[in-house]
């Protein structure tokens, strides 16, 4: 299957359509790790898909990628003895959070995990609950852990209320196993990037990896 096939296919899906219950042709899931790493790392900079799809489909695509119930495409995240594709494949996640939650999670967040935005907006909100790589994954290596920490604080410098949700969600979630992200956090609070008491609070409970 070519990039074109599978991109129709993951973000063609129609409105209403469940990713869990909707299968995709077989070939779509028998596409090789590197090459399925390669899709995603274009889809993320391809304009067209802004173009030729709605955002309830690209929120449903997003579902697909993601989420272990609708595809084992995260199975492509996790070949740490290929810890340079894996950091590439990371650092391509600036475009995910650029041209897809940036443009369009922009539902004013008046209480954490109200997802109005959709399936994309769970998407974004829950990305680092749902994402494969967690700091204890099986054969993991450090400087993975910290590309996807280095990830998480950049987008924390968002102007976007959600996206700053998704960070502090991911980074409250690595607490436990990573004390580094308190003071990632506390830094963050004392010049915030928003002035929403909502995402103020849930920051300062994340400090202490007490998340929702």
């Amino acid at each position: 299957m070519n990039y074109l096939d599978w991109r129709n296919y993951v973000f063609g899906m129609p409105e209403g359509s469940d990713p869990v219950l909707n299968d995709m042709p077989q070939e779509g899931y028998e596409i090789h790790n590197n090459t399925l790493l390669d899709f995603l790392d274009r889809a993320f900079q391809d304009p067209e898909i802004h173009l030729l799809f709605s955002k309830e489909q690209i929120g449903i695509g997003l579902n697909i990628i993601f989420s272990n119930c609708c595809s084992d495409y995260f199975e492509a995240y996790l070949q740490f003895d290929q810890e340079g594709r894996i950091i590439q494949a990371i650092n391509s996640l600036n475009y995910l959070f650029k041209n897809f939650f940036e443009v369009y999670c922009l539902a004013p967040v008046k209480s954490i995990g109200d997802c109005t935005d959709g399936r994309i907006g769970f998407i974004c909100y829950m990305f680092w609950d749902i994402f494969a790589l967690y700091p204890e994954s099986k054969g993991i290596t450090q400087k993975i852990i910290d590309t996807a920490i280095n990830h998480m604080t950049r987008q924390l410098y968002s102007s976007n209320d959600n996206v700053i949700c998704s960070a502090i969600h991911g980074l409250g979630e690595w607490n436990p196993y990573c004390k580094q992200t308190s003071n990632i956090i506390m830094n963050w609070l004392e010049k915030p990037t928003t002035s929403n008491p909502v995402v103020l609070e849930y920051a300062a409970m994340a400090q202490t990896g007490c998340i929702q």
